[in-house]
This record gives structure tokens, C-alpha cells and sequence, in this order.
């Protein structure tokens, strides 16, 4: 029994000197990413605000949302987490939007990945294209021609976002907007 414990303790003590003798071999390649991401650094935070949806015709609703932006992984992505809230037809305050996404940068192609997972289920992946004045996504119905476009437009302390709507990729129609403000640094 001792003789295979004493075997077992220097099984252990070899395996974990192997796993750290090779990751501390392994070179550190996420420099390139890194310095994509500090593009993104702006919108890092905490906002809060408020806007309006549109699931149909004539069904505005009016919501507030809450927003975490956190830089991750030593600067290699950002995570993203919506909440957002509004009132049912007794007044009572529901759920209406509890979304989260994850942006990095793919390091083979250079561009900006923007994952994106909703608490009805969905998600998908898209393209985050960064431009010298917004930010925009677009996601494709599964099987479907309309696809949904997002564009946000940060200037210091004001985040604006626009959702719009289009069955040919061609004409778009507003479907939702928000405004929110900074109100707190984001986790590093």
C-alpha cells in the first residue's frame, strides 16, 4: 500500500511539473489581437438608458437596459451582457431582452467576430465591422431572406444603437433604438 501511494505521489509530481514546464514553453501569439481589440477599448463600461422595439406592426414597445462591457483574457476579447426590461400591460416589470456576446478578432483573417447568444435560445455569428464612426452587425434569418443590421455609435459617455429590418438587404426599416449612457468603468 505505501510503496503504491508513494508511486501515485511521484506520478502526480511528474505530470505536474510536465504540464508546467510546457505552458510555460508556449509562446504567447495574442499580441496581433490584442492590439485589434484596443480599437474597442472606447466601449468598455457600464451604460444604462432606455429605447423602443418594434416586433410588428404597430408594436412599439418602450424599454429600459442595462449594458456590461468587459474587456477579458488579458485584452483578447470583450464581453458583452444586455439586460433589458419593460413593463407588461398590468404594469408589471418583465424581461423583455437578456442577451450576451462575445467580440474577438479571429487571428487568421484579422476581422471582428461578434457571438451572440439571446435568452429565447439564439445565436449565431457575425461579422463586427468597425468603421471611423459606428460599429455594425448583421444577422441573417436561418433559411430566411430578411436579415436584421446594428449600428452603434459611441462619443464619450453616449452609446446610440439603431436595429434595422430588411427583406431584399437593400431597404431598411427601423425596427429599434436606444440611447444609453456611461455610468460606470467596465472590469478589466
Amino acid at each position: 500500500m505505501r510503496r503504491m501511494t508513494l508511486s501515485l505521489v511521484l506520478m502526480l509530481g511528474t505530470l505536474t511539473l510536465s504540464l508546467g514546464t510546457g505552458r510555460a514553453q508556449r509562446p504567447d501569439t495574442s499580441g496581433p489581437q490584442k492590439e485589434a481589440m484596443k480599437k474597442l477599448a472606447f466601449w468598455v463600461g457600464e451604460w444604462e438608458g432606455s429605447g423602443w422595439s418594434m416586433h410588428g406592426p404597430g408594436t412599439r414597445e418602450e424599454f429600459t437596459v442595462h449594458e456590461s462591457v468587459q474587456s477579458k483574457l488579458g485584452g483578447i476579447l470583450l464581453l458583452v451582457q444586455g439586460l433589458g426590461k419593460q413593463k407588461d400591460a398590468s404594469g408589471k416589470e418583465t424581461v423583455g431582452h437578456d442577451a450576451l456576446a462575445v467580440v474577438s478578432v479571429d487571428p487568421k483573417t484579422g476581422k471582428y467576430r461578434f457571438s451572440h447568444y439571446t435568452m429565447q435560445g439564439m445565436s449565431g455569428e457575425a461579422e463586427l465591422i468597425i468603421n471611423e464612426k459606428n460599429m455594425q452587425w448583421f444577422l441573417k434569418g436561418e433559411g430566411q431572406p430578411f436579415q436584421l443590421r446594428f449600428t452603434i455609435e459611441v462619443q464619450g459617455d453616449t452609446w446610440h444603437e439603431i436595429g434595422e429590418f430588411s427583406q431584399d438587404g437593400q431597404n431598411w426599416m427601423q425596427t429599434m433604438e436606444m440611447t444609453l449612457k456611461r455610468v460606470g468603468a467596465g472590469a478589466k
